[in-house]
C-alpha cells in the first residue's frame, strides 16, 4: 500500500497567492474577480484593502541592454562615464 503525505497549505500562502491572483486579473480586466474577492473574504481579508501596487513597464526588451553595451563596446576602450553619455537616448 503507498502513503501519499499530504501538506497543507498555511493560510498566509493562500491569501498571498490569491492577492496576487486578484492584481493579474485587475490589471489585465479578466472574469472572475468576484471569486477571488470572495475566497479572500473566506480567508478574513477585505480584498479592496489590499495594496495594490501599480504595473510599471520595463525599460528594455529582453537582450536589448546587452545589444546596447555591446555596441557600445564596439567603439573601443572608454571610461563608464563616456559609455553610459554615448548609449543615453537623446531627448
Amino acid at each position: 500500500m503507498t502513503h501519499r503525505y499530504f501538506r497543507p497549505l498555511k493560510p498566509k500562502t493562500v491569501i498571498d497567492t490569491l492577492h496576487y491572483v486578484r492584481q493579474e486579473m485587475v490589471r489585465e480586466e479578466r472574469d472572475g474577480l468576484e471569486h477571488v474577492d470572495h475566497l479572500l473574504r473566506m480567508y478574513g481579508v477585505e480584498p479592496l484593502a489590499l495594496n495594490m501596487p501599480a504595473k510599471t513597464p520595463k525599460d528594455f526588451r529582453k537582450g536589448e541592454l546587452r545589444r546596447m553595451v555591446m555596441e557600445t563596446l564596439r567603439e573601443g576602450p572608454q571610461t563608464g562615464a563616456d559609455a553610459g553619455q554615448k548609449a543615453a537616448p537623446k531627448l
